[in-house]
């Protein structure tokens, strides 16, 4: 059985029930997406992994966010990305993980990087698209 390492997005909490965790994978978040989650059975969720010390809460280096924030420009997607989808992209680049998100705006930076990345309900893009301002 290979284990796997996943950086989660607040939507693989808010889209919980089609979200599957596997004992022996290790999950990984920024301490902001705690902020973003509003609903009661998201946050039961994150308090569960939490208490049960499946979810670890780190943060990305600096580097890291440069080089996303650099791959958002280029792409025309950084006024779509908050401060803190920045830094979940930027610790799933860190630590060589899969991202969970359904943010398509997010998988697009993660695909232009080279992260690997699944979708909890909403499904994964297939191609990676550059915007520009109109």
């Amino acid at each position: 059985m290979v284990l796997m390492k996943f950086v989660l997005d607040a939507s693989a909490f808010i889209n919980a029930s089609a979200l599957d965790v596997n004992e022996g994978d290790s999950y990984y978040t920024v301490s902001d997406v705690e902020e973003e989650i509003k609903d009661a059975s998201s946050k039961g969720l994150l308090e569960r992994l939490k208490a049960s010390k499946a979810l670890v809460f780190l943060s990305p280096s600096k580097e890291a966010i440069k080089i996303v924030e650099k791959a958002a420009s280029r792409l025309g997607s950084i006024r779509h990305l908050s401060n803190t989808d920045i830094k979940v992209l930027a610790l799933a680049l860190d630590l060589k993980a899969t991202l969970i998100s359904d943010d398509f705006t997010m998988q697009n930076v993660a695909m232009d990087l080279g992260i690997s990345f699944e979708a909890v309900l909403r499904g994964k893009i297939k191609e990676k698209k550059r915007f520009r301002k109109i």
